[in-house]
């Protein structure tokens, strides 16, 4: 993750830059367009996250499969 990429990641609410437990689902987690400037992040059909940025979901993709593993877990309901 490059140093610009890092810091929008910072701002991403609940981020945290521990270690997370792996998971063998986690490799398909991705950020995509939902229509209407929303994007969510997805495990193959599966809706995990909604409303975020354009900017939030080009930051979540550039993740490690680990960041994007604590990330949903901790924004997750």
């Amino acid at each position: 993750m490059s140093g610009k990429e890092l810091e929008r990641a910072k701002r991403l609410p609940f981020l945290s830059f521990g270690k997370a437990e792996k998971k063998s689902a986690s490799a398909k987690l991705k950020a995509r367009h939902r229509g209407g400037g929303s994007y969510s992040i997805m495990r193959g059909e599966e809706e995990l996250v909604e409303k975020l940025s354009k900017e939030d979901a080009e930051t979540f993709n550039a993740m490690s499969d680990e960041d994007k593993a604590a990330y949903v877990e901790t924004v997750k309901k």
